[in-house]
């Protein structure tokens, strides 16, 4: 992540991905790259906030996605293949 006071954390389990996204500054639109093929996850995933699930993230090439997050606040979000 390349935001300023924006920390991550991640947990890996086969085919999925759960990002913490920490926030120690104000408030930002986090812009995070994960790598994918690193994590052994397909090139076309989706992504979502796990306490929201109504709430979709686009995952560009190279896994970029940009995540929203509120002042001292955090964001956990859900990394997938797209199935769809």
């Amino acid at each position: 992540c390349t935001t300023k006071d924006v920390y991550l954390a991640g947990w890996l389990k086969p085919g999925r991905l759960l990002l913490g996204v920490v926030n120690w500054g104000g408030a930002a639109d986090a812009a995070v790259t994960v790598d994918l093929q690193k994590l052994g996850l397909p090139a076309a995933c989706r992504a979502w906030d796990a306490e929201q699930p109504e709430t979709a993230l686009a995952v560009a090439a190279g896994g970029a996605l940009t995540v929203p997050v509120n002042r001292h606040d955090f964001r956990l979000i859900i990394v997938e293949p797209d199935e769809r």
